[in-house]
């Protein structure tokens, strides 16, 4: 995502305390005369959340995780990656609809 505001966009988002938020909420709406919003809402939400999580614990200054949250948080990543995955190749879609050849030629791990 900070390679798509840096290069389409021609506008980085500073690396500021709160850049990782700023850049989902960039990424989630449109860039006006250069690209349609990246992120579905369902996405946003799903990485938002993520986001969220990270932060949070890496704030708990060492308290135990919980594994069954921990497990179910691997989960939501996953399918979390799974829809952004899908959001990136349509954008690359909108921006050159060939590059959906290039796209399917890259292993999926």
């Amino acid at each position: 995502m900070a390679a798509v505001a840096a290069n389409i966009d021609n506008s980085p988002v500073p690396h500021d305390s709160g850049w990782h938020a700023t850049l989902l909420r960039r990424m989630h709406n449109d860039f006006p005369g250069v690209r349609e919003r990246v992120l579905s809402d369902e996405t946003y939400r799903a990485l938002d959340a993520i986001r969220a999580f990270r932060h949070r614990e890496r704030n708990s200054y060492g308290m135990s995780l919980d594994a069954d949250i921990v497990e179910e948080r691997v989960r939501e990543a996953v399918e979390a990656f799974e829809m952004f995955r899908l959001d990136i190749k349509r954008l690359a879609l909108t921006l050159d609809p060939s590059a959906m050849d290039e796209l399917e030629k890259r292993p999926k791990d």
